[in-house]
């Protein structure tokens, strides 16, 4: 009636309110002691805060129990993929009280590492597949062979002088190194040994791409594209145009090659009449990765923050822009490019409509390099002096 004061007794949703309200107060004071008692755990919560966007109170309460069982019973590397993997809970959270209207059309689904791979002193900058085999170069000199099975380290390679800028696979024995040492280098896996060194370049040696079995092509610094024969010591031809270092190189074909460069160009290269085909202008930065996809076209990443697709006749069919520098490209599968970038994630992006299909994030620092020679995994080097496996057989949960 009319008038009638209200009840003071709240009905069974408001006490469930309340009782909520209550445990997350409780869950709060006991997070809170957590978080000063454990260092790790506080970083753990800063990071899975910073990473999903949600209120660090909400971070704090909801999640601090799981990360402190974690920061007691596991590596700061496992508290971290936790942290993450927090975080990845966090933004699902938040997503659930946004409106339809403000949902994406399409949800990248979120990766994180399967496997961990430590052990140089310095920036990772190049990962191959080679055989039953992870070879990995480092600004520590050296070269590093891993067993992808266990993820241990089979051997350290030592030779170069300098940084080991690329890596490319000869065959399932044998790998090329490329050094800011000028040289590049033919390491036999079977016996751990060098094999072969090439000189000839005056510059930094940036890269290196396999051609055939018996020939590959190096770029560097000294603005150079050059041919090389592997049974000899001597470059074969000297392929010259770019107006800037040349950054990246990638093989087309035994007779085309092309090659990225400082100057914001790429060119596309008959190694047989070593002369330049074509020049594929519109990156507005360097040009700091390239691959070649299945069909024949080209993928290259640039400093510009941007992803670009090229037929061979020069023309740009797609550009996916992003909010870091892209370091590097490779292909994942047909129809799929992986992508990394300054932001420490990779990304792989759907050829068929363009879209970011999953994000991959666990690296700390600059993501400088993608191999993808396991199926259905990728493998990544980072200026945070890991390497990491990731699985891409199915979602991480």
């Amino acid at each position: 009636m009319a008038g009638e004061p209200q009840s003071s007794v709240p009905d069974g949703r408001e006490r469930v309110r309340l009782e909520m309200q209550a445990s997350m107060a409780r869950r709060t004071q006991n997070a809170q002691t957590s978080q000063a008692a454990h260092p790790a755990v506080r970083a753990a919560l800063v990071m899975a805060t910073a990473a999903s966007g949600v209120d660090p109170m909400e971070s704090l309460s909801v999640h601090a129990t799981r990360l402190e069982a974690a920061a007691k019973s596991s590596s700061e590397e496992d508290l971290r993929l936790v942290a993450l993997e927090v975080a990845r809970d966090l933004r699902k959270l938040r997503g659930s009280t946004a409106s339809q209207a403000e949902a994406p059309t399409t949800v990248a689904r979120e990766v994180i590492p399967s496997k961990t791979l430590t052990g140089h002193q310095d920036v990772v900058r190049c990962v191959v597949v080679v055989g039953e085999h992870i070879v990995s170069g480092s600004d520590d000199k050296a070269l590093k062979v891993w067993e992808i099975a266990s993820g241990k380290c089979k051997a350290t390679l030592q030779g170069h002088t300098s940084d080991v800028c690329c890596l490319a696979g000869l065959d399932d024995q044998r790998v090329i190194s490329a050094s800011k040492d000028k040289s590049l280098k033919v390491w036999d896996l079977a016996e751990m040994r060098c094999m072969t060194s090439y000189a000839g370049h005056k510059r930094h040696v940036t890269s290196v791409a396999v051609l055939s079995p018996d020939r590959f092509v190096s770029g560097a610094l000294d603005r150079s594209v050059k041919v090389w024969s592997v049974e000899s010591d001597k470059s074969t031809a000297t392929l010259e145009g770019h107006q800037d270092a040349i950054t990246c190189v990638a093989a087309i074909s035994p007779d085309r090659a092309a090659s990225g460069s400082a100057d914001k160009t790429i060119r596309i290269w008959d190694v047989a009449e070593n002369i330049c085909l074509q020049t594929l202008e519109g990156h507005s930065h360097h040009v700091l990765g390239l691959t070649v996809v299945s069909d024949g076209r080209i993928a290259s990443a640039s400093k510009d923050k941007t992803l670009r697709l090229w037929d061979m006749t020069g023309a740009c069919l797609q550009k996916w822009e992003q909010k870091a520098f892209v370091q590097c490209v490779t292909e994942l599968n047909p129809g799929c490019l992986v992508s990394g970038s300054s932001d420490k994630s990779l990304k792989v992006w759907s050829l068929a409509n363009g879209h970011c299909t999953a994000t991959l994030e666990g690296h700390s620092d600059t993501v400088l390099c993608v191999s993808t020679g396991l199926p259905n995994y990728i493998v990544s080097g980072s200026d945070d002096c890991t390497i990491k496996i990731w699985s891409m057989e199915k979602p991480s949960v």
